[in-house]
């Protein structure tokens, strides 16, 4: 329901990864980078969307469903896009809709303030019941093939690949051709034609696009973060802790997902197993402070205060300023 309660995820490992992703895109598109804010939404459904100027709405799903970044990031890209546009300025409900943010933004503050009581380098926030984003967030196709070739504009010029967005329009697509009872929140809100796909398409084929592989860095961090979303959402958590160990037998060095098992076992209480896996990843990233903070927070949470401190400070020490409050606060 667009009434349910609005749950925002902070987390400096995954707010710093979305930073990165979308960066390049920020740059070509010109836009103060200062001025523009991600918010992680605690939802599975595979959505994302602009309200409030320059706030970006991400949902957990899209994180999690798609393991190549290029799908993440062509999605930031056409959000920006409508941003660029001025497509939320020209609607008559921009003032409602800034008096929702203000007031969203003022439970982040406060709920940053009391982070340190929830899991292990990730908190969840809960925002007002009354917020209706999902439905206020509806484009016009004009709107929607606008931000396309304006995403299509920064991906080129930031020389990131495209197929990721359509690999995500096409998916879209097809459900929608499927009829299913409940649309996807994405489609209410960004309808998706064959003739958007084709537009893109078309784009790629008219212009000689050069792009350039992501650094093994950035798409570590990505994998890192997504596996941090999925291990701290997981329900079945036994489950879940077989699945990984499955995949583990025949990729013994995956450190996403090692780092996956290391919050799995947190979670199930085996603290001793985590914090050896989680020591062997740290030996192996010594420059990762949001693997010391994580040490950190699962030592302060079993009683070991003293040790906990010293990871803390260790962990500030590695990661930047606009990153590092968070863990400040903790």
């Amino acid at each position: 329901s667009s009434f349910a309660q609005f749950k925002i995820i902070r987390d400096a490992e995954i707010e710093k990864t979305i930073f990165e992703l979308a960066m390049p895109i920020i740059d070509v598109s010109e836009i103060n980078k200062q001025a523009i804010n991600f918010y992680i939404v605690n939802d599975s459904a595979i959505n994302a969307f602009v309200a409030g100027g320059q706030n970006i709405f991400i949902n957990s799903g899209l994180i999690t469903k798609f393991n190549n970044p290029e799908t993440l990031i062509g999605v930031l890209a056409h959000e920006i896009g409508h941003i660029s546009a001025g497509h939320l300025a020209r609607s008559g409900e921009e003032f409602e809709k800034s008096k929702n943010i203000a007031i969203l933004s003022y439970l982040l503050g406060i709920g940053a303030m009391i982070s340190g009581s929830a899991d292990a380098g990730m908190a969840i926030i809960s925002g007002g019941s009354d917020v209706l984003f999902k439905n206020q967030m509806k484009y016009t196709r004009w709107q929607e093939e606008s931000a396309d070739k304006l995403a299509m504009d920064y991906l080129s010029k930031a020389k990131i690949d495209s197929k990721g967005l359509i690999e995500l329009l096409k998916y879209f697509y097809q459900e929608n051709l499927g009829v299913k009872s409940v649309m996807n929140e994405y489609l209410l809100s960004h309808p998706v034609s064959e003739k958007r796909i084709s537009a893109i398409r078309n784009y790629q084929q008219n212009h000689q696009i050069k792009t350039k592989l992501l650094s093994k860095e950035l798409l570590q961090d990505f994998l890192m973060a997504r596996a941090k979303l999925i291990a701290f959402n997981a329900s079945d958590i036994e489950f879940s802790l077989q699945e990984i160990e499955k995949f583990l037998l025949k990729n013994q060095q995956d450190i996403p997902a090692q780092y996956q098992k290391t919050i799995l076992l947190y979670r199930l209480g085996s603290i001793d197993d985590s914090l050896k896996i989680l020591n062997k990843i740290i030996d192996k990233y010594q420059n990762n402070g949001f693997l010391i903070e994580l040490k950190a927070q699962i030592l302060f949470e079993n009683g070991n205060i003293v040790d906990a401190i010293k990871n803390y400070h260790l962990a500030i020490k590695k990661i930047d300023n606009r990153f590092n409050a968070l863990i400040k606060i903790n």
